[in-house]
């Protein structure tokens, strides 16, 4: 046969006498020894995960696969298989119950991420915000008995690491925490842990690689999405130090804006794929022409890419692991009033701008003004919440709304923004869960959207649509995580006829780009660039400055007369019945359809 299992059960050697070159590519994705001059490839069984292995067989032993003739051997084969992937998981599990204190507080789906990782060198845990993948990351180098782990994260979340492993029986001993400010750096006395964050990695390099360190674990890892980039060139420079160091990305986006976001983390791995920037968008990306030259707007072949990161990319989600409360959408629409003139007025220079980063600072200014004209009616809805006895948490982008808030709330709430240190923040997320006297959390949703846990609040509301996908993922999802025993309100705030509306759907659109890839969905997407199509919608508005609108070549051409915008009615407050409440599907509210995402 040309499927054997070889080498005491431990690999599968494939045997062709003709290898199309689009399976050696996909060999060599999922690590497979080749000798195609003879017309071999092997796998190592234990390092190649259950579904790689069934899909190379489907595309490169096609007759084998699907033939009638062929059931007996293949359910042979794949029986076999499965009690020698079930061996290499009770060997993992004996482990963990040997290492792990905490082992029967785990998860199943930790515990299942732990047995596919543990025998690879290269893994990306790409689980759902809330799933636990700091505890899981953490305890592969527990299992392993791994002396010294390198961890890199956020400044942010630096100090949730400490305290969250600290929960689950980790000793104080063990970790040594490098800041910007040597007098609160610590070294550990038994140094197991080291955590940095990435922003001053290079300064403390000498230090971290003064001996060996055999788990890198890299946190939101999206932050080295850029390949050229000096944070990722420093990460770079410490994994080619120790080549044999297990190497863990983390993070709940994996892909936050475009497909090529990943060609970072196989540059870093030296994975097939990232090998070739150039070859890498040629075959998975949609380039548009533009204002400052050719732009990425789309993916393509994006089955494919999702078949060949299997093997290195662990994913799972919240509906796939946890019987965690639902998600309820709800949407509110206020007017912009007093503040109309000044949104027109940006409208106008929108439609003067020639370069791209003016023309995003035109939409930055536009959800200011939006963000500010909902003050009032958010403050009406904080309060609603807060009388039911719950607490609120607000996310918004900005600094003038955030603190126009804070004006108002005072010592009622806690806020973090970029201004806040990384060591303090922890702390005012413990005085909002623990001081009843602390009701409302106001954060940035760069600040605190990620590495924090809001599970004692059930609603959060947004000020504003970021322009960026994670970022309001990852901000919701503070609250929808492990230890929330109540559904989640996410309620997102409208200014009617304005840029709102336009992002919350061009952020839908986008994340379906996202899961194609992730999650696989249609083979090519298409988008365009999101600054330019955003611009398009707002410039193209009906009854409302018609006479801006971009010529062929993309520029926007200045309006002849602009129009007063028409008033859309007012909705302070959202009116739901409890029909309208579905355990499934989206919420409506308002006559205004706002569908779940679809998240990774």
């Amino acid at each position: 046969m040309n499927i054997e299992i070889i080498n005491n059960n431990s690999c599968i050697r494939f045997h062709k006498k003709l290898w199309d070159a689009s399976e050696i590519v996909l060999g060599k994705c999922f690590g497979f020894y080749q000798d195609i001059e003879n017309g071999f490839m092997v796998a190592n069984i234990c390092q190649t995960s259950k579904r790689s292995i069934y899909e190379f067989i489907r595309i490169a032993f096609k007759s084998f696969s699907e033939a009638i003739a062929q059931e007996y051997n293949r359910e042979k084969f794949y029986h076999e298989l499965d009690l020698i992937y079930g061996s290499y998981n009770a060997n993992v599990d004996f482990l963990m119950q040997k290492h792990l204190p905490y082992y029967n507080s785990l998860y199943n789906h930790q515990k299942d991420v732990i047995h596919e990782a543990y025998y690879k060198q290269y893994n990306f845990l790409a689980l759902d915000m809330g799933l636990g993948k700091t505890l899981t990351s953490a305890s592969l180098s527990r299992v392993h008995q791994i002396p010294r782990t390198l961890i890199v994260c956020p400044a942010a979340v630096k100090y949730n690491w400490f305290h969250d492993l600290k929960k689950f029986g980790f000793s104080e001993l063990y970790f040594t925490m490098l800041d910007a400010s040597k007098r609160r750096s610590f070294k550990a006395f038994n140094e197991r842990f080291v955590i940095i964050n990435y922003d001053i990695l290079a300064k403390y390099e000498k230090e971290i690689c003064s001996s060996t360190i055999g788990h890198i674990i890299l946190d939101e890892s999206h932050s080295l999405k850029n390949h050229l980039s000096l944070r990722a060139k420093n990460i770079r420079s410490i994994v080619e130090k120790f080549p044999d160091a297990k190497i863990t990305f983390l993070s709940g986006t994996p892909i936050t804006n475009r497909v090529n976001d990943v060609f970072s983390y196989l540059k870093m791995i030296g994975h097939e794929l990232g090998h070739s920037h150039k070859l890498f968008i040629d075959n998975f990306t949609i380039k548009t022409s533009g204002r400052g030259g050719d732009r990425i707007t789309g993916g393509k072949n994006l089955n494919d890419l999702h078949l060949k990161l299997s093997n290195f990319m662990i994913r799972r989600t919240k509906e796939q692991c946890l019987d965690l409360p639902e998600k309820v959408f709800l949407s509110y629409h206020f007017e912009l009033d007093d503040y109309r003139a000044d949104y027109n007025k940006i409208i106008t220079e929108l439609a003067e701008q020639k370069s791209i980063s003016s023309l995003t600072g035109n939409i930055h200014s536009l959800n200011i003004i939006t963000s500010k004209a909902k003050i009032k009616g958010i403050i009406e809805l904080a309060e609603s919440i807060l009388e039911t006895g719950k607490k609120v948490v607000i996310f918004g982008s900005y600094k003038d709304p955030l603190n126009t808030l804070e004006d108002y709330f005072k010592e009622r709430c806690v806020k973090i923004d970029g201004s806040v240190p990384s060591f303090t923040r922890n702390e005012l997320v413990q005085d909002f869960i623990n001081n009843p006297e602390k009701t409302v959390f106001l954060g940035n949703m760069v600040a605190a959207g990620v590495g924090i846990n809001l599970v004692n609040a059930s609603d959060v509301i947004f000020l504003n649509f970021p322009l960026v996908t994670s970022e309001l993922y990852q901000a919701q999802d503070r609250l929808h995580r492990i230890g929330q025993n109540n559904s989640v309100n996410i309620h997102y705030t409208f200014c009617e006829d304005s840029v709102d509306q336009h992002i919350h759907d061009l952020l839908i659109d986008k994340e379906k780009d996202i899961v194609a890839v992730i999650d696989k969905g249609k083979e090519v997407m298409e988008r365009g660039d999101f600054i330019q199509v955003l611009i398009s919608k707002l410039l193209n508005r009906k009854n409302d400055l018609t006479n801006i609108i971009p010529d062929s070549s993309g520029e926007a051409s200045a309006p002849q007369e602009a129009v007063e915008a028409k008033q859309a009615p007012r909705f302070d407050k959202a009116e739901v019945s409890d029909s309208q409440l579905t355990t499934t599907g989206p919420v409506v509210q308002n006559k205004v359809l706002i569908a779940p995402p679809t998240f990774l």
